[in-house]
């Protein structure tokens, strides 16, 4: 029937007279010493912790899998990453690794590793503002500009 585990540890709980009379009146309702009643609440509330926290790994992972999915489609990754490319683009640029003429913009200044160093010219704003748009647009926009 029941599991008997031999209680070692100990801890200390200063309680209000109210509350120890109210716990006392429980444990005499149900025939055990107020320190069992105590532990069994304890026990209780512990495993309802790991319970919701169990409940709320399990509904992230479900949400990952299959609300995200729904989320994401096209054109809503299309404007997530529309607010991000200007970053991204600036950065490339001044890494060497792509030259704004490819994004839209006016050719970079060539320097060393590829890119003027401090590439403050208006040529990588004007790539990230360019492809920005070009990640924003409808695809009617997208084939209008393109022309």
């Amino acid at each position: 029937m029941g599991q008997t585990v031999a209680r070692t540890d100990s801890i200390r709980l200063k309680l209000a007279p109210d509350m120890h009379a109210r716990l006392e009146k429980y444990a005499q309702s149900y025939g055990m010493p107020l320190s069992t009643l105590g532990a069994f609440a304890l026990a209780d509330w512990v495993n309802k912790q790991d319970l919701n926290a169990s409940m709320t790994r399990m509904a992230v992972l479900e949400a990952t899998r299959t609300g995200f999915a729904h989320a994401f489609n096209d054109e809503a990754m299309e404007r997530a990453m529309a607010a991000a490319l200007p970053s991204v683009v600036l950065a490339l640029a001044d890494a060497g690794h792509i030259d704004a003429e490819k994004v839209g913009g006016s050719a970079l200044p060539e320097g060393p590793g590829g890119a003027q160093a401090g590439s403050g010219s208006s040529a990588v704003p004007q790539a990230a503002a360019s492809a920005e748009c070009a990640v924003g647009a409808s695809p009617e926009d997208r084939a209008r500009n393109a022309t």
